[in-house]
C-alpha cells in the first residue's frame, strides 16, 4: 500500500469537515441547482495506508494483521464505506439546506473497476437514493462510440433504473480522433440510446464544438428529472416460456405521449433485439400519457441469428437479464429480471459396436429446477425415429426435479457422424446437446464366380479405413434378375477397419449365366452395405476365352505374314 502527497485520506475527519464546509458555503450563499462530487474516490486499491487508516483497521479488526492486502474483501469494504458515508453525509447536509439541490458524482465507467479499485460503490448510492444522478467518465477516442456503448450497457445494468445516468463525453479524447466533430455526434447518439443524457468534459475545450452542439440539440430538452415512462414489471411464466410480457407505464405527469421504438434484452455481455411482439413493434408502439400497456415478446435477433424466447430462457436458465425499452421521445428505461432456473441434462448412449439402429438417451431434471418438466418430444437430427419407449408422442412424460428417465429408441443412425439431440417440453423449454458419433463404412469389394465351383460364389466385404469400429457380417442376400431373394447366414466374424473378409455364398449359379444379380451384406451392428451389381460370368471361362481369342489372332497374323512372304518370292 501507499501514502500519497497528492491525495488526502478520505477517512481523515478534518479533511471531511473541511470539504463539507465548502459545499455548505456554496449551497447557502448561492442559488445553485446542484453539487457535483468529482474525485470522490480512492486513486487505486493500494491506497490508503496512512496512520489514520491503520488505527481504524487495528481497532475494528484486532485479530487481523496490518497492513492488509489491497485485495482483501474486508479492507475493500471498509474503504467503500468511507466513500459512501461521505456521499451520504453530503446528501443529508444539502437536504437540510435546500432539498431542491441535486447531488451528483463523477464515477469510473467500468463498474467493477469503480467498485473494487476506486471504492465508488455507486450501485449502492443509486439504490439508496443517495445521489440524484451519476456522470460516468465515459471518455473515449475509440471510433464509432463502441467503447462507450459497452460501458453504458454495464452501467445501466448495475444501477438498475435507480438513478439517472448522464454519460460523460470527453472533449479531450475527441480531439485525438481523425474527425472529432463526427465522433462527437456518434457518441451523443450512443448516449441517447442507453441513458438519460450527456455531460461534456471540459469547458475549456468547448469552443470547436459549439456549433455542432447546437445542431445535435435542435429538439427541446426533456425537463430535468421529470419522470417519463417506466417498466412496471416483467412477467415470465416459468410454466410457459414461449414468451415474456412487459408492462410499460407512461404516467399522467409525463411531459408527452411515448413511442416505443425498440426492446432489447441484455445478458452476459450480449444484447438481443426483440423483433416480434404484440402489439407489433415495427412501426413503433404508442403509449398515451397517463396509460400503461402490456407488450408480449417472443422472437429475438442478434446479428443475423434469430432466437425464440423459449431458447433464451433455456440457454440462460437462472441468469439475470436486463430488459431495455427504447423510446423516441425519452431515454431508455431498464429493468432486471431473473430467469427461472430450469436445467435438464441429456446423456446419450450410442454404441457403434453394438447397433447402428438402437440407442438410449437418459434425461435428468436438475435437483434445483423450479419446474416439473413434461417431455413432449425428443428429436435426433438426421435420425428417423421408428419408436421410443416411453413414447412421449402418444403420452406425455413428466420428470420431477432430481429425477431421471431412460428413453430407448429404434432408428438408424448409420452414417450420422454429428447430431443434435433436442428435448422439447410442454412448458416451452428447449434443451439441446450436440454430440459426435462413431462411424462404420463397409462395402462389397467384389463378387467372384469360378467355373470349377458352380455351386457357390465368393463375396469380399471391405471395412474402410475411415471406420471407427469393427463390423460383423451376419447375412448376405442375392437378388436374382427375376426378383427372387436368396439369403445366407453366417457366424458373426469381425472385420477390423481397413480389412477384408471373403465369404462363400452357396448357390448353383449355372442357370443364371449372363444375368445381373444384386448382392448385399448385413451386419450384426444393424446396418447393411449398398447393393453390389455383378454379372454372372465365371472368371476361368472368361480367361480361357480371352487366351483362345489371342491365340487365334496370332495364328491368323502369322499365316498372313507367311503368305506375303511367299508372294514376294514367286
Amino acid at each position: 500500500g501507499t501514502v500519497s502527497s497528492e491525495w488526502v485520506c478520505p477517512k481523515n475527519e478534518e479533511v471531511r469537515r473541511y470539504v463539507k464546509s465548502l459545499i455548505s458555503e456554496v449551497a447557502l450563499k448561492y442559488d445553485v441547482d446542484g453539487v457535483h462530487l468529482d474525485y470522490i474516490r480512492y486513486p487505486n486499491r493500494t491506497y490508503c495506508y496512512c496512520n489514520k487508516c491503520k488505527e481504524s483497521w487495528v481497532s475494528e479488526h484486532p485479530d487481523e494483521p496490518w497492513p492488509p492486502e489491497p485485495t482483501d474483501p474486508t479492507w475493500i469494504k471498509m474503504r467503500q464505506d468511507v466513500i459512501t458515508s461521505f456521499v451520504e453525509e453530503t446528501r443529508m447536509m444539502l437536504k437540510g439546506i435546500n432539498p431542491k439541490i441535486r447531488l451528483s458524482a463523477a464515477v469510473f465507467p467500468v463498474p467493477k473497476d469503480a467498485i473494487n479499485n476506486r471504492m465508488q460503490n455507486y450501485p449502492v448510492w443509486a439504490a439508496n437514493g443517495t445521489v440524484d444522478f451519476i456522470a460516468p467518465m465515459t471518455y473515449s477516442n475509440v471510433s464509432c462510440g463502441s467503447e462507450i456503448e459497452n460501458w453504458l450497457k454495464e452501467i445501466v445494468k448495475v444501477v438498475n433504473g435507480k438513478t439517472f445516468v448522464y454519460a460523460g463525453i470527453g472533449l479531450h479524447k475527441l480531439l485525438e480522433t481523425p474527425d472529432p466533430i463526427e465522433e462527437f455526434k456518434k457518441q451523443v447518439n450512443v448516449t441517447r440510446k442507453f441513458v438519460h443524457g450527456y455531460v461534456l468534459f471540459r469547458y475549456g475545450l468547448l469552443e470547436p464544438f459549439k456549433e455542432d452542439i447546437e445542431q445535435v440539440n435542435v429538439q427541446p430538452a426533456i425537463p430535468p428529472h421529470v419522470p417519463g415512462p417506466s417498466i412496471v414489471q416483467v412477467y415470465i411464466n416459468k410454466e410457459d416460456v414461449k414468451d415474456f410480457k412487459i408492462e410499460v407505464l407512461n404516467p399522467e405527469y409525463s411531459p408527452s405521449d411515448a413511442t416505443i421504438t425498440g426492446i432489447e434484452v441484455g445478458l452476459e455481455g450480449e444484447l438481443f433485439e426483440v423483433v416480434e411482439t404484440e402489439p407489433p413493434i415495427e412501426d413503433g408502439i404508442l403509449i398515451p400519457r397517463g396509460e400503461s400497456l402490456n407488450i408480449t415478446c417472443w422472437k429475438l435477433r442478434k446479428g443475423d441469428a434469430h432466437f425464440s424466447w423459449r431458447e433464451i430462457a433455456s440457454m440462460f436458465s437462472g441468469e439475470i437479464v436486463t430488459i431495455h425499452v427504447l423510446f423516441q421521445e425519452f431515454p431508455a428505461v431498464s429493468r432486471e429480471v431473473k430467469l427461472p432456473y430450469v436445467k435438464l441434462y441429456i446423456t446419450p448412449e450410442f454404441d457403434a459396436k453394438v447397433s447402428f439402429r438402437r440407442f438410449n438417451i437418459t434425461i435428468t431434471n436438475d435437483h434445483l429446477s423450479e419446474v416439473n418438466l413434461t417431455i413432449r418430444d425428443v428429436l435426433v437430427f438426421g435420425v428417423n425415429i421408428e419408436y421410443m419407449v416411453p413414447d412421449v408422442r402418444t403420452g406425455l412424460v413428466t420428470i420431477q426435479p432430481n429425477e431421471s428417465i431412460c428413453f430407448r429408441f429404434n432408428g438408424s443412425w448409420h452414417g450420422v457422424v454429428k447430431t443434435t439431440i433436442s428435448v422439447l417440453t410442454a412448458q416451452g423449454y428447449v434443451f439441446r446437446e450436440v454430440i459426435e458419433l462413431e462411424a462404420a463404412y463397409a462395402l462389397i469389394l467384389s463378387v467372384d464366380f469360378y467355373e470349377e465351383h458352380p455351386d457357390y460364389f465368393n463375396v469380399t466385404v471391405y471395412n474402410l479405413p475411415e471406420s471407427d469400429v469393427y463390423v460383423n457380417v451376419t447375412k448376405i442376400t442375392c437378388k436374382l434378375a427375376n426378383g427372387t431373394i436368396i439369403e445366407r447366414h453366417y457366424p458373426s466374424v469381425g472385420i477390423m477397419p481397413n480389412s477384408t473378409l471373403t465369404l462363400k455364398f452357396d448357390m448353383d449359379w449355372t442357370g443364371h449365366m449372363g444375368e445381373i444379380i444384386e448382392v448385399q451384406a448385413y451386419f450384426l451392428q444393424d446396418f447393411e452395405t449398398s447393393p453390389f451389381s455383378a454379372e454372372v460370368v465365371p472368371e476361368f471361362s472368361f480367361t480361357l476365352l480371352l487366351i483362345t481369342f489371342i491365340s487365334a489372332s496370332l495364328i491368323v497374323a502369322i499365316l498372313k505374314k507367311r503368305s506375303r512372304k511367299y508372294k514376294g518370292k514367286i
